[in-house]
């Protein structure tokens, strides 16, 4: 069962002032990672219950370049939501992976191309 929105991300113009602008409106950065060699960081921002990422990418072949701009979805079980996804004809970008803030998760595409993540706690 899907039990929420999580999360957005994206790729902002310019990363370091659109990070500074979200402090200064009073979002959190409750979380900062790098991914394959540097191709890629994002940085994890809260303000209350909701997250967002925001992401650069210095090297755009990276595997990840396809879910720069993404909405993330709170999962029970991400193995019965992946396979429900599946039959409605949505393409598995990133298969199940184990996280390091959360339990699992994977990224879908959908048949509009938009991307979304599943998130498992």
């Amino acid at each position: 069962m899907i039990n929420r929105i999580s999360q957005i991300a994206f790729e902002p113009e310019n990363f370091d002032k659109s990070l500074q602008s979200y402090l200064d409106l009073g979002f959190k950065k409750v979380g900062e990672f790098e991914k394959e060699n540097g191709k890629a960081r994002a940085v994890l921002l809260r303000l209350n219950d909701f997250d967002f990422e925001i992401w650069q990418f210095n090297d755009k072949s990276s595997i990840l370049y396809p879910i720069r701009n993404h909405v993330g979805l709170e999962v029970d079980d991400i193995e019965t939501e992946i396979k429900k996804m599946i039959s409605a004809d949505w393409k598995v970008r990133i298969p199940v992976t184990r996280g390091i803030t959360v339990k699992n998760y994977a990224f879908l595409e959908n048949t509009d191309g938009q991307i979304f993540e599943l998130i498992e706690k």
